[in-house]
């Protein structure tokens, strides 16, 4: 194992995205930016696109970040020049390239000393494409969770890849004292995309009635948005459960650990993640999560009966199991609440996360993952990402 020394100069680092979405990604964005700027470093979040919906919310947390819009007279090709400009003319150390299809494509204008990384943080064909994309010019990848890194690695055989997994912070001393306790009413939260898809939301009115059939009194407070709201809407009214189910919307990272805090059980009913990022905030809030088994991903962020439960994929009736196992002993709802706080502090503070980022950063900058060639011979646009449409201006294609 290469022992890394402590950095000796503050580093100049980019964490690249499209745009500054809601939801996983940019949690784990801001809080991997503050933890380089509280180490001394220098860290912006680069938004390739556009602003995105979370832009005022990375603002008002004081989360550094610059947007190189795209503008409408421009080719999606010609703004990847753009781009790779801006990336080139700041004079990064480090790029993290986030699912950034703009990023991504430009790397071959780097210069040949620019560590580039990209995060791959989902589980998806398309995910991987992107991240594998434009090989020769990036240095390492890093996968959120062994299965997503196992899955590159095999399209990838002869490229270095690292696991990292996600790190949260955990709430004060005394939000956690004063954490919600399990008398009474099971109170479930999900915090997610609105998208059946990937994170199964229209499994969740058939698991609030199937507790009520057996008799569990329990409450389901809904955080996100997207394009399974309206489906999810109308089941919800159709089975009338609208005094059972509030749906708020998206929320700051902030308020989502607030409603953790008052929730007994995270339901995590995905067909696949990445990471689960959510299932681990979760933990270090007490609030314990009930999940779809997806091997090398949930098994890894939580811990089957010590932490919380997994089920299967689709399994509605093993979710209500779940829940009213919890409702008949409040003990091993306690206990598993207590455990995964601990685990949490363990096993994925944003301390160890951040540090193993920053060994990744040095071990490339003393030459452990070497380019396969130069840049200058590799080339400068990646267009396997780019159909014939991608070449014509907006305006022009309307």
């Amino acid at each position: 194992m290469l022992e890394i020394p402590p950095m000796q100069r503050k580093l100049n680092i980019a964490l690249v995205v499209d745009a500054i979405e809601k939801g996983g990604v940019e949690t784990y964005l801001f809080n991997l930016q503050r933890f380089f700027q509280d180490s001394g470093h220098c860290a912006t979040i680069v938004a390739c696109r556009r602003r995105g919906e979370w832009w005022d919310v990375a603002k008002s947390l004081g989360i550094s970040c610059v947007c190189v819009p795209r503008s409408q007279f421009f080719s999606k090709v010609r703004h990847v020049r753009k781009v790779g400009k801006f990336l080139t003319d700041q004079a990064y150390d480090c790029i993290f390239l986030n699912h950034s299809r703009y990023g991504q494509a430009s790397l071959g204008m780097l210069p040949q000393h620019v560590v580039a990384i990209p995060v791959i943080h989902n589980d998806h064909d398309p995910i991987y494409t992107l991240a594998c994309s434009h090989s020769t010019a990036w240095n390492v990848a890093i996968g959120v969770s062994p299965k997503v890194t196992n899955k590159a690695n095999r399209l990838l055989p002869d490229k270095p890849m690292q696991t990292i997994f996600h790190g949260v912070p955990s709430p004060s001393v005394v939000s956690i004292n004063n954490r919600v306790t399990l008398d009474g009413t099971v109170k479930m939260l999900f915090v997610g995309h609105i998208l059946h898809g990937p994170k199964g939301v229209l499994y969740l009115p058939e698991i609030v009635q199937g507790c009520l059939d057996k008799g569990i009194n329990v409450s389901l407070t809904i955080v996100g948005d997207g394009n399974s709201l309206d489906s999810l809407k109308k089941r919800i009214q159709q089975a009338r459960l609208s005094d059972r189910v509030a749906i708020v919307g998206t929320l700051s990272p902030d308020c989502v650990y607030q409603e953790m805090l008052t929730h007994h059980v995270l339901l995590m009913p995905s067909h696949f993640e990445g990471f689960g990022l959510v299932a681990v905030e979760a933990q270090a809030c007490g609030c314990v999560p009930i999940a779809s088994r997806l091997p090398g991903i949930t098994d890894q962020t939580i811990e089957d009966g010590r932490t919380g439960m997994l089920v299967n994929v689709g399994d509605i009736d093993a979710f209500v199991t779940c829940i009213e196992t919890f409702s008949k002993d409040p003990l091993l709802w306690r206990t598993l609440s207590q455990n995964g706080l601990s685990r949490v502090e363990r096993q994925f503070s944003l301390v160890a996360m951040g540090r193993a980022y920053l060994k990744v950063i040095h071990e490339a900058l003393l030459g452990k993952y070497p380019l396969q060639m130069e840049r200058k011979q590799s080339p400068q646009i990646d267009t396997s990402l780019f159909t014939w449409r991608d070449y014509i201006p907006y305006l022009a294609l309307r």
